[in-house]
């Protein structure tokens, strides 16, 4: 399992939109959404049976919080696979604000 937490300048929705455009960039799978949280599930790949990412979001008074967390579906290893997830999440998501 990986964690991640950011903390953004932008306001909660505008975050939801950017996560959910970019995860459907990615062309993940939105599991559950709500105003604060977003569960994904990634395809299986050559280095594991797909990854659960979630990503909660909360405004606060010096910014919005952000955490992500990604985690195998069955096996205990991911060979790296979470992080590269949440990186490549990332790396989308600053694309989309970049537009």
């Amino acid at each position: 399992m990986v964690k991640k937490f950011l903390v953004s300048h932008y306001p909660p929705l505008t975050i939801t939109y950017a996560i959910t455009k970019a995860i459907e960039e990615l062309g993940w799978n939105i599991v559950e959404q709500s105003p604060n949280k977003i569960q994904i599930t990634t395809p299986p790949s050559f280095l594991s049976w797909g990854e659960t990412i979630e990503i909660s979001i909360k405004g606060q008074s010096k910014g919005t919080h952000i955490s992500i967390i990604s985690e195998p579906n069955i096996q205990l290893f991911d060979w790296g696979k979470s992080e590269d997830n949440i990186n490549l999440l990332l790396n989308v998501l600053s694309s989309v604000f970049n537009e």
